[in-house]
């Protein structure tokens, strides 16, 4: 059950937008936001000497958010192996234990679970060719491990990553919070709240044609979901296997009619009111 948690999140150069440091104060697990460019600052740290797990963000060449999760017994090293092989990413987030007690079990088991988790919300496109080791620990570790990695989840996103944020589901949601979207020969539900547009699963969106131009962005971020599992295709068109967040309304239905659309004016509750009006009534149109 989800419940009130305090976090606290320090700048040590001062920079809000640059280094952080992250904790939730009641836990022993801190999480660094290291920016590529200040790798060389995160050595100072004696943690970043210690084993832990990362996670590298970026963007594809088509401009979608990317990630790449990783473990290492060191984690300073693995990042600078990464500054010089890897290009995508502009930022890293590691996790480490306040108090040094982490093992290879450790970190092993909260890297195969923050790739699993990652895949499951299909927010990101990953870098990642395997879900890492799933090896068995016993049942006092795992229960260790699985109370770090939900701190690690909540690190993550507050720190503005929501990698691991699993879509709301149609079966929890409430019909007054439901959104329609029926045009150009596609038929899709979901519902906005403040992670984004969540598509349900069994909402079908129509093909972008690649012949024209001005719906390249739509016919990127389709074959996006297709590689991803979340979008399949059949009779013609593409169908939701999963339920999937989209950062806005508008990028959303674009999505699902396979060119430019405003969400806000697209999206219908069942009375037939835009999101628009119910979720910005005092607020003009985009």
């Amino acid at each position: 059950m989800a419940r009130p948690q305090t976090i606290q999140i320090y700048l040590p150069f001062s920079d809000p937008r640059g280094f952080r440091q992250a904790e939730i104060t009641t836990r022993t697990v801190r999480a660094f936001e290291i920016p590529r460019t200040e790798l060389a600052n995160f050595a100072a740290f004696p943690e970043a000497e210690q084993p832990g797990i990362y996670f590298l963000f970026g963007q594809t060449q088509d401009g979608d958010p990317m990630c790449y999760i990783g473990e290492s017994d060191n984690v300073r090293k693995r990042l600078t192996d990464h500054d010089a092989k890897k290009d995508f990413w502009t930022r890293a987030v590691v996790a480490v234990s306040l108090t040094n007690t982490w093992t290879k079990a450790h970190i092993r088991y909260l890297e195969n679970q923050s790739i699993i988790r990652a895949k499951q919300a299909a927010t990101y496109s990953f870098d990642n060719t395997q879900d890492g080791y799933a090896t068995a620990i016993p049942a006092p570790l795992k229960a260790d491990c699985d109370e770090f990695f939900d701190t690690i989840q909540v690190l993550v996103s507050t720190l503005g990553y929501p990698v691991m944020e699993i879509p709301a589901a149609s079966e929890t949601t409430a019909k007054s919070e439901r959104f329609y979207l029926r045009k150009a020969g596609a038929e899709a539900s979901g519902t906005y709240d403040a992670k984004g547009m969540t598509v349900f699963a069994g909402s079908t969106a129509r093909i972008a044609d690649e012949a024209k131009k001005y719906n390249k962005t739509q016919v990127a971020a389709q074959k996006r979901l297709l590689g991803q599992g979340v979008l399949q295709e059949a009779d013609g068109k593409l169908r939701f296997a999963k339920n999937h967040t989209f950062a806005t309304p508008s990028g959303a239905s674009s999505t699902i009619i396979g060119a430019a659309s405003n969400g806000w004016d697209d999206w219908v509750n069942e009375l037939g009111a835009r999101l628009k009006d119910v979720k910005r009534p005092k607020a003009d149109a985009e």
